[in-house]
């Protein structure tokens, strides 16, 4: 049922909808349309990245999205 007072936010509405589309889309793996963005993996030694110290065995994951689409590699 369309209420009148529904129509000032129809936009929004379907901004919403669009965008936890692309985002299922983009990370539902094997389960869906889209693939993982990012993969797991374990730290073998002591790292700091960025000023964060990493330590040995710890689960990351690697977006390889944005490194895909970063300019300056």
């Amino acid at each position: 049922m369309n209420v009148p007072e529904d129509d000032q936010y129809k936009e929004f509405k379907e901004y919403t909808l669009w965008k936890q589309i692309r985002d299922k889309a983009s990370t539902s793996g094997t389960s869906g349309a889209g693939v993982n963005i990012t993969v797991p993996r374990e730290t073998m030694q002591n790292s700091i990245l960025e000023g964060y110290e990493i330590q040995p065995k710890t689960i990351v994951h690697v977006n390889f999205w944005a490194i895909a689409r970063d300019p300056e590699i």
